[in-house]
C-alpha cells in the first residue's frame, strides 16, 4: 500500500509541477509579447524621428540652394552693373547723360 501512496504523492507533485511550468510558460509568453510591443513602438518612434530629420535636411538643402541662386543672381547683377558702368564711361559724357541722378 505504500507504493500507492508514493505514486499518489509523485502524481500530485508532477501535476503541480506541470501546472507551474504551464503558468511560467504563459508568463514568459506575456512578457515576450510586452517586450515585442515595446520594441515595435520604439521602432516606430525612431522611424518618425528619422523621417523628421530627413525633412529638415531636405529643407536646409533647398534653402541653401535658394540662397546660392540668389547670391549668384546678385553677383551677376553687380558684374553687369560694373561692366555697364565701364561701357558708359567709354562714351563722351559718361553715364551722366543717360543717368543724370548719378554724380561723378
Amino acid at each position: 500500500m505504500e507504493k500507492i501512496g508514493v505514486c499518489q504523492v509523485t502524481s500530485s507533485i508532477s501535476k503541480k509541477d506541470k501546472k507551474k511550468k504551464a503558468k511560467d510558460e504563459m508568463e514568459r509568453m506575456k512578457q515576450a509579447e510586452k517586450k515585442k510591443r515595446r520594441l515595435e513602438k520604439a521602432l516606430a518612434t525612431s522611424a518618425a524621428v528619422i523621417t523628421e530629420l530627413e525633412k529638415k535636411k531636405q529643407m536646409k538643402r533647398e534653402e541653401q540652394q535658394r540662397l546660392d541662386e540668389e547670391g549668384a543672381a546678385i553677383a551677376e547683377s553687380v558684374a553687369l552693373n560694373v561692366l555697364g558702368d565701364k561701357e558708359w564711361d567709354d562714351y563722351p559724357g559718361g553715364n551722366s547723360i543717360i543717368m543724370p541722378h548719378r554724380s561723378e
